[in-house]
């Protein structure tokens, strides 16, 4: 897996402050580890119950600031059904494809 996450701190500022960080990059990636910095990221739980799609991969650099931007563009390159339960986001293949 290769992934790149940075902060650019605001001079004179604590390390907490963040002003942006850099975008989610991901080279060949597989679904099931592009989900481990995502859920770092936006505090956030995600699962991927079928083993065929958490093993298909993914690559190129992306912007979020928040998850559902994120997961949108994962809906669309890969044809993914999202479904926000209560305490984790869960991602299947989608029956329909998306249009």
């Amino acid at each position: 897996m290769l992934f790149r996450e940075d902060t650019v701190v605001a001079p004179g500022a604590s390390g907490n402050y963040r002003l942006e960080r850099t975008p989610f990059l991901f080279d060949h990636t597989v679904l099931a580890e592009v989900a481990e910095p995502i859920q770092e990221r936006f505090n956030v739980k995600i699962v991927t119950p079928d083993s065929s799609l958490a093993s298909r991969k993914i690559g190129g650099i992306y912007r979020a600031r928040q998850v559902d931007e994120l997961l949108q563009v994962l809906t669309e390159l890969l044809e993914l059904k999202i479904t926000h339960q209560t305490d984790h986001i869960e991602l299947r293949i989608s029956q329909t494809p998306n249009l």
